[in-house]
């Protein structure tokens, strides 16, 4: 799973990168270049430029945005199923090239272990 979630990370990368690389190339080049010509072919040129690119743009946005989204979906639940907690024992499962952590609370009086209370318990 480690190799998806960087896969998508990448996913995402690259889209967003295309879409504001883009965005910066059109404030480098094209608007001095267009600045020069004379208002009938600066409609003419953006139109057309605008319509090329509402065709093309939508899926490359989208599809940044969804690998984003899937990379941190992924990611939460890798981490979330990592972890397996056994009576006053956090074992975190290896990935591939790391050893496991186990750690003990066993020794540890309850008297000194954080107590946590929801919100939805508490009284007001």
């Amino acid at each position: 799973m480690p190799m998806l979630i960087e896969s998508l990370a990448g996913l995402a990368i690259l889209a967003n990168a295309v879409v504001y690389g883009t965005d910066v190339f059109g404030a480098i080049v094209l608007r001095p270049a267009i600045a020069a010509v004379d208002d009938r072919t600066l409609t003419q040129s953006l139109g057309h430029i605008h319509r090329v690119a509402d065709r093309r743009f939508p899926v490359i946005g989208a599809s940044g945005l969804i690998a984003a989204i899937a990379r941190t979906g992924l990611a939460a639940a890798h981490r979330a199923l990592s972890a397996t907690v056994r009576d006053n024992d956090v074992v975190l499962r290896p990935t591939p090239g790391h050893r496991a952590i186990l750690l003990d609370y066993s020794a540890v009086p309850s008297s000194a272990m954080p107590r946590f209370q929801s919100s939805a318990s508490s009284t007001p």
